[in-house]
């Protein structure tokens, strides 16, 4: 995990290189903690396939204080793989709007 700037109000946290399952899942539990543990400072958060932008209120922490947050609670969360996901199935239908 690395965490750096991406702007003056906003860290970007890389979990890996490379798209797998494995760095998509501690992405989605990066998210989860972070939301509930710094609610009052972020304004949001933007998960991708391997890294997870931070946005926050610049007027309640400074960078490099929530930097130190951020890693102090990724680093005692429990890892991805003992989190449950849930598989949700949406129908779906399709219609063609083709006459011939």
């Amino acid at each position: 995990m690395k965490v750096v700037p991406a702007s003056e109000n906003a860290l970007i946290i890389y979990f890996d290189q490379v798209v797998s399952a494995d760095t998509s899942a501690r992405v989605r539990q990066a998210t989860v903690v972070l939301e509930s543990a710094l609610v009052d400072v972020l304004i949001d958060l933007v998960p991708s396939y391997a890294s997870l932008l931070v946005i926050f209120d610049l007027s309640r922490i400074d960078a490099a204080t929530l930097e130190q947050q951020i890693t102090e609670l990724l680093d005692v969360a429990p890892a991805a793989s003992d989190s449950v996901s849930k598989l949700v199935e949406l129908p779906v239908y399709y219609l063609s709007l083709i006459h011939i």
